[in-house]
C-alpha cells in the first residue's frame, strides 16, 4: 500500500498547557468513542463512576455522540488548574478517548493508499505550516504512470493522474496560486463536459491533464498571458455573489469566534447587511461586495502577501490531501470534492482581508483565523450542505475565473 505522509509530523509535539487554544480549551466538543467507554466500564467502582460523570450525550437530527462535559469557562472538565488531564495523570494514556490520543493526527486508508496527515484545526499544526520552508508538504511516491493503449479510462487512472497533477501544481511555488487553482478548476470542468458527452478517453484525458513540470508551466503561462492581455478576468457578479452567499451561510458557525474581531471592518458590515429575502438590488449589492473585498484583498496583499502567501498555499495543499481530493471524490463527484476544499480556503482569505481593515495582521492572527475556521467548518457538514443549496457552483466553467481573485 502506498503511503502519503505529511512531513511536518516529524516536528510535531503537543504543546499541552502552553497551546494558545488547545483541544482541552475553548469549548471544543471532545467525543468519547464506544471502545473507550467499554474500557471505563471494566474499571468499575468509583473510577468508572467519576468517568461516567464527566461525559454527556449530545443528540441532533442525524446521530448521537458522547462528549466530555465542559466547565463554565468552556474547558474540558478533566482539565486541572495545572493544565493537566486528570484521566491521563491518574489512569494513563490507554484510558484516553481515541480523539484525545490521536488528535490532531489524521489517518485515511482507502484502496491502495494510506494518508498520514494532521488536522488544521490545531493551532500548532498551522504554526508549523507557517514555519515550513519546503515547497512540498507530503512525501509522495512520484512513480510514472505506465503507458497504455486503452481507449477507455479506469477511475483508478483518473484519480492517480489528477492527484499527481494537483501535487505537482502545489509544489510550483514560483507560479501564482490563484492561477494554479483556476487551472485545476478548468481541468475538472472540461473532464466533466467530455464525460457527459461520452468523449472522455485516455488520449483526451492525458492531453488535458498534464503532470510534467514543463507541460504544466506551458499551461499556466498561457493562463497568465490571457490575464495580461485582458482576455480572461473574473465576473464581478459571479465572484461577488460567491463571496456573499458563502460568507452568509458560514457566519452562523463563525460568529462566536469572529464577530468582535471584525467589528472595525466596513466590508464586514456590508456582508452582514445582506439577506436572501431582502428587498434590495442583489446584483448591485454583489457588485459592491466584489469591489470592497477586492480593495481589502489588495491592501492585505500589499502589506502581508509576501509573508503569508506561502502559508496559504501550504494550507490549501494539506486541505486537499486531508479531504482526499482528488483521489477520494465526494459522492463520486470530483468537482464537489474540489469545492469542499476551496470554500473554507476562500473564507480564510475573506476573514484575513477584513481583519486587516481593523487590526495589524501578525502570525498569531493568521494562525488564529485558520485554526478557528477549521474547527467550525472543517469537521462539519457545512460545505456539503452549502453545495446542496447552491448547485450553481458546480458549473465551474462559469465560476472558475472567480478563483483568480482569491489571493
Amino acid at each position: 500500500m502506498e503511503k502519503l505522509r505529511l512531513k511536518l509530523l516529524d516536528r510535531f509535539q503537543c504543546l499541552a498547557g502552553e497551546c494558545s487554544n488547545s483541544c482541552c480549551h475553548g469549548g471544543w466538543d471532545i467525543e468519547v468513542d464506544e471502545t473507550t467507554l467499554e474500557k471505563w466500564n471494566k474499571l468499575g467502582g468509583i473510577q468508572n463512576s467519576a468517568l461516567q460523570e464527566s461525559v454527556e450525550t449530545l443528540a441532533n437530527d442525524n446521530n448521537k455522540k458522547v462528549v466530555f462535559k465542559k466547565k463554565p469557562d468552556g474547558n474540558c472538565v478533566n482539565l486541572t488548574e495545572n493544565a493537566e488531564c486528570q484521566i491521563h495523570r491518574d489512569l494513563g494514556h490507554e484510558f484516553l478517548s481515541v480523539a484525545c490520543r490521536e488528535y490532531p493526527r489524521l489517518s485515511l486508508a482507502k484502496e491502495d493508499r494510506q494518508v498520514v496527515s494532521a488536522r488544521l484545526s490545531c493551532p500548532h499544526v498551522v504554526n508549523l505550516l507557517l514555519q515550513e520552508s519546503n515547497t512540498t508538504m507530503f512525501e509522495f511516491d512520484d512513480s510514472e504512470l505506465s503507458d497504455s493503449d486503452e481507449t477507455v479510462l479506469s477511475m483508478s487512472l483518473i484519480y492517480k493522474q489528477l492527484e499527481k497533477m494537483v501535487l505537482r501544481l502545489m509544489s510550483m511555488a514560483n507560479m501564482p496560486l490563484n492561477i494554479r487553482v483556476y487551472h485545476i478548476a478548468m481541468v475538472l470542468s472540461e473532464l466533466a463536459r467530455l464525460n457527459m458527452e461520452g468523449r472522455l478517453n485516455e488520449k483526451a484525458f492525458r492531453k488535458l491533464c498534464k503532470t510534467s513540470s514543463i507541460g504544466l508551466k506551458k499551461q499556466l503561462d498561457s493562463i497568465s498571458n490571457k490575464i495580461r492581455k485582458k482576455k480572461l478576468s473574473a465576473s464581478v457578479q459571479h465572484t461577488g455573489s460567491l463571496w456573499q452567499v458563502l460568507f452568509y451561510n458560514a457566519w452562523p458557525k463563525l460568529e462566536k469566534d469572529f464577530k468582535q474581531k471584525m467589528s472595525g471592518s466596513p466590508t464586514f458590515e456590508l456582508l452582514l447587511s445582506w439577506q436572501p429575502e431582502a428587498d434590495i438590488d442583489h446584483q448591485a449589492h454583489c457588485s459592491k461586495v466584489f469591489n470592497e473585498l477586492s480593495k481589502a484583498r489588495m491592501k492585505f496583499s500589499q502589506q502581508y502577501g509576501i509573508k503569508y502567501r506561502p502559508l496559504l498555499q501550504r494550507y490549501l495543499e494539506v486541505r486537499f490531501i486531508n479531504n482526499g481530493f482528488p483521489r477520494f471524490p465526494y459522492a463520486d463527484n470530483q468537482i464537489a470534492a474540489f469545492l469542499i476544499n476551496i470554500f473554507p480556503f476562500i473564507l480564510v482569505n475573506i476573514l484575513l482581508w477584513m481583519r486587516s481593515e481593523s487590526e495589524t495582521i501578525t502570525d498569531d492572527v493568521v494562525i488564529d483565523t485558520i485554526h478557528r475556521l477549521e474547527r467550525e467548518t472543517g469537521h462539519s457538514s457545512f460545505t456539503t450542505d452549502f453545495l446542496e443549496q447552491y448547485e450553481e457552483f458546480f458549473h465551474l466553467d462559469s465560476y472558475a475565473a472567480s478563483f483568480l481573485e482569491i489571493c
